[in-house]
């Protein structure tokens, strides 16, 4: 008796012990040890793109214990139970419970730290800056998923038939870690090493037909997986997903608080008692200033702040986008800040601070505002005695190249070119009389602070009134309006002047150094609490946001001690702008002058919506690919339960076991072209006799169906179905382990 069956699908990956004639126990052991391999190396290497939310340091050990104790646990339990699920399970998952306390452990904190963290650790990961490295307890999280990944790959790989469910584990750990952190540009290869990884352990023990059949399942996947790492976000305006986007930050208060009131009540402060000592050491601050605070935000009568504090470690975001300096432009500043007297809680930093950690005093817990890079205690103020070690990033700056800076074309600075309302025609009159034919921003930004600063209309006189509204303003720019006023008041009135004419500019709070911070070597400052003043910048592509200087200068002012790159491109402007012959920079304003029309045929290749269209291509594909060959066979197994005979049934059961025997990849001969008696020492010789004793007893009644004249009966139909799903459960439960001769 032979009988044709359909196409053969995958082989269904069994037990790791291999049991049945001719099985060893070394083969086993070999076997589990390269699943547990295999099984660690996936979850390690998906467990990488954690490296967006936790400094390497600190992440590369909690992904290690993650991955590498849970995989040998349930690897070692799955092998002693054989057929139990839950005692693997339960195994994996005490043994991730044990590594996460492990690494929060060798992170610097406690157990019940790492205990806490499992429950409370998500919403605080989501309320501080990436990466984090000064919170030991959140180790927990990369450590724990790691484990869960890898306790669901053990499982998986010993008690499912079910090959592409292995890539799930994988892939969301990588969802997890970008729901926290945000897209990871690193995690493209690291994922490629899981899914490579995943297709080793679903194709190990098998022979060479089964991973020919995985290989472009796995590619698919990778490519998949590479385009949606690469392509999300689609587009500017669709920022990718993430958790953190979901939960507003956490210090409110804190965000609200306006540091013109501490500036303003500087202004009219009496005494020389120092409240803080700021020592340099390294490049020298740009324009000599250090700030504790940015407002962008003018409604026409007060400042305020986008400032969206958060809790941070060590490490601080950098400034990214058209802000950021390029590749080798930056220089270091180190400076250490000592509290004589409690002060408001804003700690001052030059530039764009990267690093701060607390050296000396109470415990103080810090907070930054990603977008600026402004630093600030989250619980009052700064008390006595608090030391901190600031480490910032200083522009290199040219004073040549500096006049050619480009606007930045930056959604994030856009608020910072606006005005609420319609600009008075005082205003618009001044900006447009002091720019006169500067060409470059940077030259028109220059130009606006030499004409405060030349301009005899304009006192400096601290005890002015105050008030900055757009009003008041207009008044103090005015021919007859008196240019009498306060720092806040010059600074102010250059913002809105500046933002009149196109430059995005904003308010700063700090300190300005005596000597422009540009001392020999390591230098230390003293300063009081009437330092603190009120000055403009103006955001510029490549070179972040410079300071300007608009108040009235006496002209034998004393130069700082060594020059400025600022104040040289400053002066060459001016020296430009009153050369009729001098070319043009480059860069230009575009509210001055508009941009070039694009030429025809020259719009950019749509290769995002191509990008997407593949992987929705690749994905379809992948399904398929994957999921095709279990729906047929479940289709055809229901077309031969359903035959109206019952013969025909009994023969469909038949078909059942032959398709199982013809998925043996070195088969010397189709299982369709064996008897009946030959398929029964197949499946004695491949998977032992408990697989054999069914297929025996479902060989006597396809015999009596094929060649009885009386057919066969119902009662013999549903015999012989249970006998065909003993046969192919053994079948599938144990691991061929001996060759046919």
């Amino acid at each position: 008796m032979t009988a044709v069956s359909p196409d053969a699908g995958p082989v269904p990956v069994g037990a790791d012990d291999p049991a049945g004639a001719g099985a060893g126990a070394g083969a086993g052991a070999g076997l589990a040890l390269a699943g547990a391999a295999a099984v660690a190396v996936a979850a390690a290497a998906a467990g990488w793109s954690f490296s967006a939310v936790f400094v390497p340091a600190v992440v590369v050990p909690a992904v290690l214990l993650g991955a590498l104790v849970p995989a040998a646990v349930a690897t070692l339990v799955a092998r002693s139970t054989r057929r139990a699920v839950m005692a693997p399970l339960v195994g994996g998952l005490a043994a991730s419970v044990g590594a996460a306390v492990a690494a929060v452990v060798l992170a610097g904190g406690t157990a019940p730290d790492a205990l806490g963290a499992t429950g409370r650790g998500w919403a605080d990961l989501l309320t501080r800056t990436l990466p984090v490295d000064g919170a030991p307890a959140l180790v927990a999280l990369p450590a724990l998923v790691c484990g869960v990944a890898a306790t669901a790959l053990a499982v998986l790989s010993t008690r499912t038939r079910a090959r592409l469910v292995l890539a799930v584990p994988v892939l969301a750990e990588v969802v997890v870690a970008r729901l926290v952190g945000g897209p990871a540009g690193s995690s493209v290869w690291p994922l490629a090493v899981a899914l490579v990884a995943v297709g080793l352990l679903a194709a190990r023990g098998q022979g060479g037909r089964a991973q020919v059949l995985a290989l472009p399942v796995l590619a698919g996947a990778v490519a998949a997986a590479a385009v949606l790492v690469t392509v999300v976000p689609i587009g500017r305006a669709r920022p990718a997903v993430t958790l953190r986007d979901r939960r507003a930050p956490t210090l409110d208060e804190l965000s609200r608080r306006n540091p013109l009131s501490d500036a303003r009540a500087a202004t009219r402060a009496s005494g020389d008692d120092v409240v803080l000592a700021l020592t340099l050491d390294g490049a020298a601050p740009v324009g000599g200033v250090v700030a504790v605070a940015v407002l962008d935000r003018y409604d026409g009568a007060t400042w305020g702040s986008q400032a969206a504090f958060v809790r941070t470690g060590e490490t601080l975001p950098a400034a990214s986008g058209p802000l950021a300096a390029g590749e080798g432009r930056t220089d270091v500043l180190h400076q250490e800040i000592e509290v004589r007297a409690e002060v408001a809680p804003w700690v001052p930093a030059a530039a764009r601070p990267v690093r701060v950690r607390q050296v000396g005093g109470a415990p103080v817990t810090l907070a930054v505002d990603p977008t600026t890079g402004a630093l600030a205690a989250v619980e009052g103020g700064l008390p006595a005695g608090t030391r901190l070690a600031v480490d910032s990033e200083v522009v290199r700056l040219d004073g040549a190249g500096l006049r050619g800076l480009a606007l930045p074309a930056d959604p994030a600075v856009a608020e910072a070119a606006q005005l609420p309302v319609s600009v008075p025609p005082a205003v618009a009159d001044a900006a447009r009389s002091a720019m006169g034919s500067a060409h470059s921003p940077f030259e028109q930004a220059s130009a606006l602070e030499r004409w405060f600063a030349r301009d005899p209309r304009f006192t400096l006189d601290p005890a002015a009134p105050g008030g900055t509204n757009l009003g008041l303003l207009a008044r103090f720019l005015a021919d007859d309006g008196g240019g009498r006023g306060t720092p806040e008041q010059f600074a102010a009135a250059y913002v809105v002047a500046a933002r009149s004419r196109g430059l995005p500019s904003r308010l700063a709070v700090g300190y300005r150094l005596p000597d422009g911070g540009r001392g020999e070597g390591r230098r230390t400052y003293e300063l009081r609490r009437r330092d603190l003043t009120v000055w403009p910048e103006v955001a510029f592509a490549g070179a972040g946001w410079l300071p300007f200087q608009p108040l009235p200068q006496p002209t034998d002012a004393s130069p700082p001690v060594a020059p400025d790159p600022v104040e040289v491109a400053k002066q060459q402007a001016a020296a430009l702008a009153a050369d009729p012959s001098s070319p043009p920079p480059p860069a230009s304003n575009p509210v001055l002058s508009a941009p070039p029309a694009e030429p025809p045929g020259s719009a950019p290749l749509p290769w995002r919506p191509l990008a997407l269209g593949a992987a929705v291509l690749g994905a379809v594909v992948l399904a398929w690919r994957g999921l095709g060959p279990p729906l047929r066979r479940r289709r055809r197994t229901a077309r031969r339960r359903a035959a109206p005979e019952p013969r025909h049934r009994v023969l469909g059961a038949w078909y059942e076991v032959v398709d199982a025997v013809d998925r043996l990849p070195d088969l010397p001969v189709p299982a369709a072209a064996l008897t009946v008696p030959e398929v029964g020492a197949v499946v004695r010789q491949r998977w032992g006799p408990d697989a054999a004793e069914p297929v025996d007893a479902l060989g006597v009644i396809v015999n009596d169906a094929a060649f009885s004249p009386d057919g066969a009966s119902p009662d013999q139909a549903d015999a012989a179905w249970a006998l065909a799903a003993r046969a192919t459960g053994s079948m599938a439960g144990t691991r061929p382990v001996a060759a046919v001769s």
